[in-house]
């Protein structure tokens, strides 16, 4: 009796950051003061989707950007108003950081537009996988004002606030096939994908 002990193992997932922020206080008069603030946060994380390393890894890049204006104006020692400008832009890209197809290593088997490697899930053992490739862009605009009146123990306030939200996005899912191996063809997965009898191909 022949007792196979499977071995696991972690994945690491590399991860880099950079975060600044920038502010600027400005007092026009007595009656009148701003302030300003930039926020950048660049990110990227190389991670794997399956779990045998290095299978097609893959590389994930976010970029945000967020302005904010504020601008408070005394007209009064009862009258006060207070407006928001803001703006956030964000940058999102998922690709592969390995080109290499199938058609590189000798087989012959159509390519897709970017290439890719395949899927491969060999039941029981392990599964070589990728992810899609897609990019996404977002904009936020917003504009508000609020308009503070008080007297004695009351106080009113009036305003409002507007927003756009725009979102680009572009993604592909096409890869170079599934093949899943179960052992239909010997009675063990893994000699299935040794000799290249999948129990099933499919291609998107």
């Amino acid at each position: 009796i022949e007792t196979v002990q499977q071995e696991r193992w972690a994945v690491l997932t590399v991860s880099d950051n950079d975060q600044y922020l920038i502010r600027a206080d400005y007092i026009v008069n007595r009656k009148n003061t701003m302030d300003f603030r930039y926020f950048r946060d660049n990110s990227g994380t190389r991670f794997q989707s399956g779990n045998v390393a290095p299978y097609a890894p893959n590389k994930q890049t976010l970029d945000t950007g967020n302005w904010a204006l504020h601008d408070t104006h005394t007209f009064s020692p009862s009258l006060l108003n207070e407006l928001r400008l803001g703006l956030d832009r964000d940058n999102s890209l998922v690709g592969v950081t390995d080109n290499t197809q199938l058609s590189d290593l000798g087989a012959i088997y159509p390519g897709v537009l970017t290439p890719q490697m395949p899927l491969v899930s060999v039941s029981g053992y392990y599964n070589l996988s990728t992810t899609d490739i897609f990019s996404e862009h977002g904009n936020i605009y917003q504009i508000g004002d609020t308009l503070r009146w008080f007297r004695g123990r009351h106080s009113l306030s009036i305003g409002g606030e507007w927003e756009r939200t725009e979102e680009f996005n572009r993604g592909s899912s096409g890869n170079q096939g599934s093949f899943s191996f179960d052992g239909s063809a010997t009675g063990v997965a893994f000699a299935d994908f040794l000799i290249g009898k999948p129990v099933s191909l499919t291609q998107k």
